[in-house]
């Protein structure tokens, strides 16, 4: 199965990352509306309904769920966007976690934005690595476009520039391009919900670990509320399911847990992963 070096560069670099642009609020170009008597969340301009979550204060990133537990997205971080990510598995009856932190440049609406990452693979040695905090980790990059409301591409590598441990690893740099679509659908209530719709294809452990071959990956999130949302997720051929939530309206704290390795690929017993994130706005 993937190692939690992989799971690292993908998560932390996806789900934590997601938390400095809040990825899923920017890809439904959320805004902050207040008529009378009720506050407004509007997604991708045409679907309005009320979640009573007012705008982040100056400084902070807005509050959202992620869009991804491991794929990456066609959203990324645009120039102001900052954020920090944590992430920890089990492995093999043992744990092990990582950190990342990402930023952004650029603007995706009126030309390209660029997302760069740093990820520390190892937080412990309890995963068989002899590497230390902050002795082994890798580098990510992506440049992505709007294309159309609600729609937004993406081309980028994970894992350049290693170091430690991660130097030594025959799995290098995966390259990838990711695509992601905000589409409105009916629920029950009455109220329409977003499902953020995310494919691509990649070579290397994005799509294949241990492979160095080209294969394809994506993730379905519904949310439920810009602050709430339920993933399934296909990166380094491994099946997630993950809950995202972020606890708090006016703080970009964000939180997730899931179950990953569902298909249970080289023999795998299925995992259990977090991670935490923040972000922040400059």
């Amino acid at each position: 199965m993937r190692t939690v070096s992989r799971a690292v560069l993908c998560v932390v670099l996806g789900v934590g990352l997601g938390v400095a642009h809040a990825e899923a609020v920017s890809a439904a170009e959320v805004t902050a509306e207040t008529p009378p008597a009720t506050t407004t969340e509007t997604f991708s301009g045409s679907v309005s309904v009320p979640f009573g979550v007012a705008p982040a204060p100056s400084g902070r990133a807005p509050a959202s769920a992620a869009g991804s537990f491991g794929a990456p997205l066609g959203f990324g971080a645009a120039w102001g966007d900052f954020g920090v990510g944590l992430y920890a598995q089990t492995l093999n009856d043992t744990e092990d976690g990582g950190l990342g932190a990402g930023i952004g440049f650029g603007n995706a609406e009126e030309a390209v934005g660029l997302e760069v990452g740093v990820a520390f693979s190892s937080l412990l040695r309890s995963s068989g690595s002899s590497a230390g905090f902050g002795e082994a980790g890798s580098f990510s990059a992506k440049l992505h476009r709007r294309v159309a409301a609600g729609t937004a591409i993406a081309i980028g590598a994970q894992g350049f520039g290693r170091w430690g441990d991660e130097n030594n690893d025959a799995q290098s740099t995966s390259p990838f391009l990711a695509i992601s679509q905000m589409v409105p659908i009916p629920f029950f209530d009455g109220r329409p919900r977003l499902l953020m719709i995310s494919a691509g294809i990649a070579d290397g452990f994005i799509a294949k670990p241990r492979e160095d071959d080209v294969g394809g990956f994506g993730s379905l999130a519904l949310f439920f509320s810009p602050r709430f949302s339920a993933i399934v997720d296909y990166a380094g051929s491994s099946l997630t399911t993950a809950l995202s939530w972020a606890p708090l309206p006016n703080w970009p704290l964000t939180l997730g847990l899931g179950a990953t390795n569902l298909n249970g690929i080289y023999g795998g017993d299925t995992e259990v992963a977090a991670s935490l994130g923040y972000g922040f706005q400059f």
